[in-house]
């Protein structure tokens, strides 16, 4: 939620700032689409890195560069195809022509990422889903997930 939330926030100051310096909707569209995609995934690895550490703490052992490397990669795994695809292609595509048709700064970016969301997701949730059938010792951040919704 916290990553959703802030990377929307910082697109659409990207977007509006960038707009009122430059006018250019291009430049607005991909460099709001990359604020986004980095603050973003700067919120998820953290998280990892986090339920990662305690995992460490209750088997008693040491959180590493290894450690950190394979939470890097769960990452990877579960958004990189999708990332890509969406911080190059999508998330600009649909940025850029809710900023023209809406003609309104604020809804106009909403209207794009919300699009470019729903496009980003499908492939995101096929690749999310392999994660935990093909690297299910990898894969701490949901399980700790799992196990925190069910104490509460």
């Amino acid at each position: 939620m916290l990553a959703g939330v802030l990377s929307t926030t910082l697109s659409l100051a990207t977007v509006y700032f960038t707009l009122k310096l430059s006018g250019d909707r291009i430049l607005a569209a991909y460099l709001g689409s990359i604020i986004c995609s980095v603050s973003f995934y700067g919120i998820m690895l953290l998280r990892e890195i986090r339920f990662s550490v305690a995992k460490h703490r209750e088997s008693e052992t040491r959180y590493t560069w290894h450690s950190f490397l394979t939470d890097t990669h769960n990452i990877v795994v579960e958004f990189g195809i999708s990332e890509v695809l969406d911080v190059l292609v999508v998330r600009p595509f649909f940025i850029y022509w809710g900023l023209k048709l809406i003609r309104n700064d604020l809804i106009g970016t909403l209207l794009g990422k919300t699009l470019a969301d729903m496009v980003f997701f499908l492939p995101a949730i096929v690749m999310y889903e392999l994660r935990k059938s093909r690297f299910p010792e990898h894969h701490t951040f949901t399980k700790h997930r799992i196990r925190h919704k069910d104490t509460k």
